[in-house]
């Protein structure tokens, strides 16, 4: 970490600049993507510098005068790794456009704090949504969410969204609410039912009453997600988007207890 030559007369030096570097793949590796030269993209207090060759990605992160992390330094740099991801797919989606690539997705594999000795793991699941106890998902848990994924369009449909609001990007508010949007399809008395006048109110005002949320929270998360529906741009805190996030999977969470068992449910071996 550099330090610069000011002090704070209480605290002593104070940190004028966090370099970050993190380092991974990008999928699907046969692609052996690359980018001839480093690009340089600086946003507000924050400069990236990318690479990519054969598939592999770096990133360094400098930013200037960051926030004080001695409160949790790792939850801070997992903050920085969702918003860099959002700068590096910007990158990455140029590139497969001009290509007309398949599908391309980043893997965060490790990562390092200039002047530090610990490295960054990549983050595969986030302890504080998780529904599983100390990361084991034991049948009695999956079966629900899987038996009903497989003869459920409304779930299959809900927990595909939620995968992807999950990557916190500017769409995390979108994909939220259209998710709550599928289950919301399960409170109509006739699936085949146009969905706008009465019979839409009618199935707002039952999943408000099925899965207890209150309308105001369901408008304030239409307001962001509609405002990116419509192409514009949207100015949030990783904080904010893990909210959203945090509450729809609590509503389909809700949601699979209201419904009835699927037929047939899948079984485990002990």
């Amino acid at each position: 970490m550099r330090r610069s030559g000011r002090r704070n007369d209480t605290n002593g030096p104070t940190v004028s600049e966090l370099v970050v570097n993190f380092g991974g793949v990008v999928h699907p590796q046969a692609g052996n993507w690359r980018i001839y030269g480093p690009v340089n993209v600086k946003i507000e207090d924050r400069q990236f510098r990318i690479a990519l060759l054969n598939s592999c990605f770096s990133v360094r992160v400098v930013i200037k005068d960051p926030p004080d992390q001695s409160s949790g330094l790792q939850e801070y740099v997992t903050r920085l790794w969702y918003d860099t991801d959002a700068v590096v797919m910007s990158v990455i989606d140029a590139l497969g456009f001009c290509l007309a690539a398949a599908p391309m997705q980043l893997q965060l594999i490790t990562g390092s704090i200039d002047g530090r000795d610990a490295l960054i793991g990549g983050k595969t699941s986030m302890d504080d949504l998780s529904v599983a106890v100390a990361d084991e998902v034991t049948g009695d848990l999956l079966g629900p969410y899987l038996g009903h994924s497989v003869t459920n369009a409304n779930v299959r449909h809900a927990l595909a969204d939620i995968r992807m609001a999950m990557g916190f990007t500017e769409d995390c508010f979108f994909y939220c609410y259209r998710a709550i949007e599928s289950m919301r399809q399960q409170y109509f008395d006739d699936p085949g039912a146009f969905d706008d006048g009465a019979d839409r109110r009618q199935s707002w005002v039952r999943l408000r009453e099925a899965l207890d949320v209150d309308e105001s929270t369901l408008r304030a998360l239409h307001v962001k997600a509609n405002t990116r529906r419509h192409g514009r741009n949207v100015s949030s805190q990783f904080e904010e988007r893990r909210e959203a996030v945090r509450m729809t999977r609590e509503l389909l969470r809700k949601f699979i207890l209201t419904l009835p068992p699927p037929p047939p449910m899948p079984t485990f071996d002990a």
